[in-house]
């Protein structure tokens, strides 16, 4: 029976060390949630950094695994021998897609730490933009420009007013349009009356 390949790379390990704290400090972050003074959002704010560096961390390691073991079996008994198993499939994959796509999200809006919560609303930045909407400027960015390719409300506001313009020239110009052919379908009508009455037409 072929075993999963063991990994003694520093990433795995400090993956690993990273869950357990994940783990223990959950019931810390919950308590953190509470209290709306400047000090209580300060601690969340560090808790929530701290929680997203955790996150990074099991995601390069469950990475790591992945390229070692090519078959979901011995990848499975990898991830049971090096401490995953509690955490269930859908969360490594989230916090594997953490890893691989941390460069390109931009300022993630503050609450967020949970790769789960962060690949939704990063879903959601893509659907936005797919059906001609705009991407939503991340909670504290304070309107300035951010530096992940996400909008400042500035331009936002300046993309807004253009799509505006453009759908009133849209409408413009289906309704000259649809005048230019009632009156192409007037003047045939016109042509053709005139011809069977034998009166020639003016065009």
């Amino acid at each position: 029976m072929q075993m999963p390949k063991k990994s003694n790379n520093p990433v795995v390990a400090r993956g690993r060390d990273a869950w357990e704290h994940l783990k223990h400090d959950a019931p810390v972050r919950r308590a953190l949630s509470r209290g709306p003074d400047d000090r209580a959002r300060e601690r969340r704010k560090q808790s929530q950094s701290q929680h997203r560096g955790w996150w990074l961390e099991v995601g390069k390691a469950l990475m790591v695994g992945k390229r070692l073991n090519k078959t979901s079996h011995l990848y499975s008994a990898w991830v049971k021998e090096h401490g995953f198993e509690e955490m269930g499939r859908k969360l490594r994959q989230n916090a594997i897609w953490f890893s691989e796509h941390i460069e390109t999200l931009g300022d993630i809006p503050d609450g967020m730490a949970n790769p789960a919560t962060i690949r939704q609303w990063a879903r959601g930045q893509r659907t936005a933009v797919s059906r001609g909407g705009l991407p939503t400027v991340p909670d504290g960015s304070n309107g300035h420009g951010t530096e992940g390719g996400f909008l400042a409300a500035d331009d936002i506001a300046a993309l807004r007013d253009a799509i505006h313009l453009l759908r009133e020239a849209a409408d413009h110009n289906r309704r000259s349009l649809k005048a230019l052919g009632v009156a192409t379908n007037l003047i045939y009508r016109v042509s053709s009356a005139s011809k069977r009455r034998g009166v020639p037409s003016r065009e």
